[in-house]
């Protein structure tokens, strides 16, 4: 998964700053690090990061993967696909054309459904499964 899929040029640029800052005056090796056992490393093997932009890229880019691939948003994700998904689910096979042809009980039976088959997208462990509500197969 690349960013450009998911955050905005501004997000990115927020990123960008906000990583820039917590490096200060990090500096960044340009050379091996075996370099340093032949003692021919000088000033101008080392660069201030935050000066070098595809550089600050590469490591916002690494900071916003690992916070995307977290559990956390990756339970966002599933939440996000689930209320979609019943959304769907409850659009194409419980409203009829006509909005007036659903009796009002039939409606809060729809939703309650749909609400328990999100509860069980969302947590498909849980031991507290809807499948006991009455006309839920």
């Amino acid at each position: 998964m690349t960013t450009e899929s998911v955050l905005t040029d501004a997000t990115k640029e927020a990123v960008d700053e906000a990583v820039a800052h917590a490096l200060g005056d990090a500096y960044d090796c340009n050379r091996v690090w075996e370099a340093w056992s032949y003692n021919t490393m000088g000033r101008d093997d080392f660069s201030l990061i935050t000066e070098d932009s595809d550089r600050l890229r590469e490591v916002s880019e690494a900071a916003i993967k690992a916070v995307l691939q977290s559990p956390e948003v990756q339970r966002l994700r599933n939440i996000e696909k689930a209320a979609l998904d019943v959304l769907s689910w409850t659009q194409a096979k419980h409203r009829p054309p006509v909005r007036e042809a659903l009796p009002c009980g039939e409606s809060v039976t729809v939703r309650v459904h749909a609400l328990a088959d999100l509860h069980d997208a969302l947590h498909p462990d849980s031991p507290a499964k809807t499948a006991g509500i009455k006309g839920r197969s």
